[in-house]
């Protein structure tokens, strides 16, 4: 009995063994057949599929080959490159080409007919496509969110250009495919910050995103009177001259609400004071840290909201956005910053005047500054103000509760800087304080140097300020002002 138990025991001892046996030269096999990859190996993957003869067979082909040989090129490659074979030699051969098609496209675009570019990017689905990295891909091509929030009405009489993919904005722009997807993907501190050795031995303080530097934006920080700093990020020329072209050529063709005063060709501080002129009560609620709170996606919400596709709006909101420490966000300082702000929140803006005109309030907004404003002197606003806040948190945007102001009769209704109780003036304390200037410089002389001009230019812009809302004052003061350039 004993033996036969033994030998049992013997016998499923040497099964496992065999089992193991077996399992370990399988894991080596596979571990062999898929190693594990080392550092760089995305960079090394990369470079065997680029073979810089075919590139120049390509480029040559594409910019200098004419007629019916390029039209058999052509057929032979869109086949080849397109077709999707099984693993073996012959698929990364066209993987070879497919490659570098695609970077003489990107590289060379502005080298290349303006037809084949089309004809390319019609056949070539890898051309409708862009990669915006982990992050930005997932919020591009979220298929969550397939309906439009936006759909903007575009002016009389104007139209905005028909951009199907990064080709056409290249070609838009007169400039390559790769520049686009520098400013769109690559914006972040220095050349070097993708190549950094993580030390884990040692710790290091992360800058703060007010200390670091752009390579396409010059940064400076205003502080605020409450201590807090304020993030000025102003493009640079190329990023500037395409910023602009997007600002006249796509976002200035949409019309705002009558309620949007600020950032409007032909309005002032004036326009959005005027209907608040001779009112009983007057709310302003004010919108927290407003353009660095709209991320890449208000901005990209706000492309789609022009037709465009998800490539095209997110290669157009990365040129509109800055990059740094931080998701995405709209710079303050940047020319499209305003018209963007304006577009995320007209929404806003006929959800807000269709609560507070059914309680008869004018309602006006100027960039972050939101004035409602009633004839009515004992009317409740409190609810209003609570439902006000929920929408505006709705829009993914947040209020500043610290600012919100309610004015009754007998108060100083100021707004955007204007006092409107019966007629546009301005605060008296202000209009002393400009006196006692002027009659000190008259008295004693300016400064000389830049210090003298530099207040020169101050005194001119108050006169100016004074001049929009009370012209007989203003002529008064500028009087004064004359004498003082003379001398």
């Amino acid at each position: 009995m004993a033996s036969e138990l033994t030998l049992i025991l013997v016998f499923v001892g040497l099964v496992y063994f065999l089992i193991f046996v077996c399992a370990a030269a399988a894991s080596k096999r596979m571990r062999s057949r898929y190693p594990k990859p080392k550092p760089g190996h995305r960079y090394r993957k990369l470079k065997r599929v680029r073979d810089p003869k075919i590139q120049a067979k390509v480029r040559e082909r594409l910019t200098k080959w004419e007629g019916a040989q390029y039209e058999e090129w052509y057929k032979d490659t869109i086949k080849k490159i397109n077709y999707k074979y099984r693993t073996n030699q012959r698929q990364k051969k066209w993987t070879v080409l497919k490659r570098a098609v695609l970077d003489i496209i990107n590289k060379y675009t502005y080298e290349i007919p303006e037809e084949r570019l089309k004809k390319f990017s019609q056949d070539f689905p890898l051309l409708r496509r862009v990669y915006f990295g982990p992050k930005l891909n997932k919020q591009v091509y979220n298929k969550k969110n397939l309906a439009r929030k936006f759909k903007f009405k575009i002016k009389d009489g104007t139209e905005i250009p028909h951009l199907d993919n990064i080709v056409d904005i290249a070609l838009f722009f007169n400039t390559s495919v790769n520049v686009l997807l520098g400013y769109a993907y690559t914006q972040d501190l220095s050349n070097k910050s993708y190549y950094i050795k993580k030390n884990y031995t040692k710790k290091r303080k992360r800058k703060d995103y007010y200390e670091q530097k752009s390579r396409f934006y010059n940064r400076t920080t205003l502080i605020k009177p409450d201590g807090r700093k304020r993030l000025i990020s102003s493009p640079k020329y190329n990023l500037k001259n395409l910023q602009l072209k997007i600002l006249h050529d796509i976002l200035e063709k949409a019309e705002l609400p009558d309620c949007c005063t600020g950032f409007k060709p032909g309005n002032s501080i004036v326009d959005n004071a005027k209907p608040h002129i001779g009112k009983s009560t007057m709310v302003q609620i004010d919108l927290y840290n407003f353009f660095p709170s709209l991320k890449f996606d208000h901005v990209f919400e706000v492309f789609r909201g022009f037709g465009y596709s998800r490539p095209v709006s997110g290669v157009l909101a990365g040129i509109c956005t800055d990059f740094c420490n931080s998701p995405r966000f709209v710079p303050q300082g940047a020319p499209t910053s305003p018209m963007i702000s304006n577009l995320y929140a007209s929404h806003l803006d006929k959800r807000l005047k269709g609560l507070w005109t059914k309680r008869g309030f004018t309602y006006t907004r100027y960039a972050d500054d939101l004035t409602f404003s009633s004839d009515a002197d004992d009317i409740k606003v409190g609810n209003l103000i609570h439902a006000t806040y929920e929408i505006i948190k709705d829009e993914n945007l947040k209020p500043n509760y610290k600012k919100t102001k309610v004015y009754r009769k007998g108060h100083r209704h100021e707004v955007t800087g204007i006092v409107v109780n019966d007629k546009l003036s301005v605060n008296r304390d202000w209009i002393r304080e400009l006196r006692a200037e002027l009659h000190n410089y008259n008295k004693n002389g300016l400064p000389d140097g830049i210090e003298g001009q530099q207040i020169l230019n101050k005194l001119q812009g108050k006169i100016s300020f004074l001049n929009m809302v009370d012209p007989e004052k203003a002529a008064r003061y500028r009087a004064q002002f004359a004498v003082l350039t003379k001398d």
